[in-house]
Parts: C-alpha cells; sequence; structure tokens
C-alpha cells in the first residue's frame, strides 16, 4: 500500500469544514484482487465501519458535524467534491 495522502480544508461557505485532515488510501487491496467489493466489505467491518449504505454517495453539500466516512472504490473511478462547493474535485 502507498503511502497515506493528508488533505486539509480550510472552512466553506455553508458548511463547517473539520479541522482534521481527509484520509486519502490508495491501493489497499490489489488493483486486479478477485472479489475485491467482497474484500473492502470484510476490511470495513474488520476496522469497525457498519455498513450503513453502499453503491452510491450525496449529490449534495453536506457535513458531519460529529460523525467520520469512510469512502471506498473497489471498481470503477469516482468524482468526488470535499470541502464544499468550491472545494476541489
Amino acid at each position: 500500500m502507498k503511502s497515506v495522502r493528508k488533505i486539509h480544508f480550510g472552512m466553506a461557505e455553508n458548511l463547517s469544514n473539520s479541522t482534521k485532515p481527509v484520509l486519502l488510501y490508495r491501493g489497499v487491496v490489489g488493483a486486479n484482487a478477485a472479489e475485491k467489493p467482497k474484500l473492502f466489505r470484510e476490511r470495513f467491518k474488520e476496522d469497525g465501519w457498519p455498513r450503513l449504505w453502499a453503491d452510491t454517495t450525496s449529490d449534495y453539500p453536506h457535513f458531519h458535524s460529529n460523525a467520520y466516512e469512510v469512502l471506498g472504490i473497489a471498481r470503477g473511478n469516482v468524482s468526488i467534491r470535499l470541502g464544499g462547493e468550491k472545494g476541489p474535485s
């Protein structure tokens, strides 16, 4: 696994961004691993992340004032905006 990338965001208009960084991990599961989605689910479960929803993301700006969120991409790719409407995507 490659090293973790830390991404910090300042305050955004209408969003109270956390002072904690976004942690970006790449290569957690090998690119050609068989049953990759299953491996993601197992890894999340081992690390204490409950399966509250899967196969979707929110399509509106929002923040969590008292919670963390984890997102895993098992197949394909995603474009997601972090840090508010003017944040990088």
